[in-house]
């Protein structure tokens, strides 16, 4: 084998198309799009409206509480 050309499968390396950078718009998303979201995928765990009512708010609380956790890392640049 020859270090000065690597080989992968037949032996030559293929380039793809250009991959897209992970993106944070999940911002960007309405209020009423993220409950149908929400709802879409959990409602059926709930018997009524309220519950469910309830447990998005709970779900938005422990988001908001997440967020704030990670984002002091990156505040702090990965340092305790």
């Amino acid at each position: 084998m020859d270090s000065h050309h690597p080989t992968h499968n037949s032996g030559q390396y293929e380039e793809g198309p250009a991959k897209k950078e992970p993106s944070n718009d999940v911002g960007l998303v309405n209020a009423a799009e993220h409950w149908q979201a929400w709802l879409r995928r959990y409602g059926g765990d709930y018997a009524t409206d309220e519950e469910r009512r309830d447990a998005y708010r709970d779900f938005k609380a422990n988001l908001a509480s997440l967020t704030e956790v990670f984002s002091a890392d990156d505040d702090n640049h990965g340092n305790p």
